[in-house]
C-alpha cells in the first residue's frame, strides 16, 4: 500500500512539473510576441516620423510666389572675395525689395513691389521688373526667361521590421537661362555665376529672381563664361603695370618664336592676324617656372613656362594684345610652344604708337 501511494505521488509530481514547463513556455512565447509587436510598432512610428520630416522639408522647399509675412528686413548680398556687397533689402510684410546696388541697371534706393497673386514685380511707377511663377519660370529684366529645376537626393526610411521605402528629398534648385546653367539656389544662398547669401530663409524662387533675374546682365554672364571682358580695351600704361620682369633674353626669345608663326599661330581662328608683326612683349612672371609631366612610359620630363602679353600690329591698323604662356624644354633653351591663357582672348590697345 505504501509503495502504491509513493507511485501515485511521483505521477502527480510529474504531471505538475510538465504543466509548469508548458505554462512557462507558453508564457515566454506570449511575452516574446508582445515584445516583437512593440518593437515593430516602434519601428513604424520611427518610419512615419522620418517620412513626415522629409515631407515637411519638401513642403518648405516647394516653389511659390512670395506671400505676405512677418515684418522685418532680410538682406541679399553677393560675395566679392572677403567682402559682401548688398543687393537689396526685402520686407516680407510689404513684399517690397529695396535696391542697394547698381548691378543689372538698378538704382540704389529703388523699391520694387511683388504681386502675391500674379508674381509680377513692378517699380513705384508700375514699370515691369519681370515676374515669378510657381512652376519655376522667371521672366527677368536682363536675362529673359529663367527656369528652375529641383535637385533631389533619395532617402531610405524604415528597417527590416517594417520594410524599406525610398523617398525623394529636395536639396536645392538648378537655375538655367540663356542656354546655360547659371547656378544653384537654396533657401539662403546662391552659387555659380554669382555667389551670395540671404540673412533668413526665403523661397528659392525669390532667391533666383533677385540674384539672377534682377541683378545679373547678359554682359556679366558673357564675362563669367569667357573669363574675361571681350570689350575691354587697354592702354600702354596698363600693359606696363602688368610687367613683372624685364629680362631681355627672355623677351627676345619669345618675340622670335612669335614672329616665326604664320598668323601668329592663329591661322585657323583669326585670319585677320595674317602678316601681323610683333610690336612688344611684356613678361608677367618674375622668372621661368619649372614644371613637370609624365610621358606615355611614365618618365618625368621637366620644362619651363612663363606668362606674358604680346602686342600684334595688324595690317588693318589695329593694335591688339593677348595673354599667353610660353614653354621651353630647358632653362637656357629656346621657346618651343605657346598657348593662350584664355582661348580667343584679344583686346585692342588704344594708344600704341608704331615705330616707322
Amino acid at each position: 500500500m505504501k509503495r502504491r501511494t509513493i507511485f501515485k505521488a511521483l505521477v502527480a509530481l510529474m504531471v505538475i512539473m510538465l504543466g509548469a514547463n508548458f505554462n512557462a513556455e507558453a508564457q515566454f512565447g506570449i511575452i516574446n510576441a508582445i515584445d516583437k509587436a512593440a518593437k515593430k510598432n516602434k519601428a513604424k512610428k520611427e518610419q512615419a516620423a522620418q517620412e513626415q520630416k522629409i515631407a515637411d522639408q519638401n513642403a518648405k522647399w516647394e516653389l511659390a510666389i512670395p506671400q505676405p509675412g512677418e515684418s522685418g528686413t532680410i538682406l541679399f548680398s553677393v560675395r566679392n572675395g572677403s567682402i559682401n556687397e548688398g543687393i537689396c533689402m526685402y520686407d516680407p510684410s510689404k513684399l517690397e525689395l529695396t535696391m542697394s546696388t547698381t548691378r543689372g541697371g538698378n538704382t540704389g534706393g529703388a523699391v520694387y513691389k511683388i504681386d502675391p497673386a500674379t508674381g509680377k514685380v513692378t517699380d513705384k511707377n508700375g514699370v515691369s521688373k519681370g515676374s515669378m511663377s510657381a512652376d519655376g519660370t522667371i521672366e527677368s529684366p536682363n536675362l529673359g526667361t529663367i527656369k528652375l529645376s529641383a535637385l533631389t537626393t533619395t532617402d531610405v526610411t524604415g528597417n527590416s521590421a517594417t520594410g524599406f521605402k525610398k523617398i525623394d528629398k529636395t536639396t536645392g534648385y538648378s537655375v538655367s537661362g540663356k542656354g546655360t546653367k547659371l547656378g544653384t539656389v537654396t533657401l539662403k544662398s546662391v552659387s555659380g555665376m554669382v555667389t551670395g547669401d540671404v540673412t533668413a530663409e526665403v523661397n528659392p524662387l525669390l532667391v533666383a529672381y533677385v540674384f539672377y533675374g534682377l541683378s545679373m546682365t547678359e554682359k556679366e554672364l558673357t564675362v563669367k563664361q569667357l573669363g574675361y571682358d571681350p570689350d575691354k580695351k587697354y592702354t600702354t600704361d596698363e600693359l606696363e603695370d602688368m610687367c613683372e620682369w624685364a629680362d631681355e633674353t627672355s623677351i627676345v626669345s619669345i618675340a622670335k618664336y612669335e614672329a616665326s608663326l604664320p598668323y601668329a599661330g592663329f591661322k585657323n581662328t583669326n585670319p585677320e592676324l595674317k602678316n601681323c608683326t610683333v610690336g612688344c612683349v611684356g613678361l608677367m612672371d618674375t622668372e621661368w617656372r619649372e614644371q613637370s609631366e609624365k610621358d606615355s612610359k611614365g618618365y618625368t620630363n621637366w620644362y619651363y613656362t612663363i606668362k606674358y602679353w604680346v602686342l600684334y600690329e595688324l595690317e588693318d591698323g589695329r593694335n591688339i594684345i593677348t595673354f599667353s604662356i610660353a614653354r621651353k624644354e630647358g632653362k637656357y633653351a629656346d621657346v618651343t610652344r605657346k598657348w593662350q591663357v584664355k582661348d580667343g582672348e584679344f583686346h585692342e590697345v588704344t594708344d600704341w604708337e608704331r615705330e616707322d
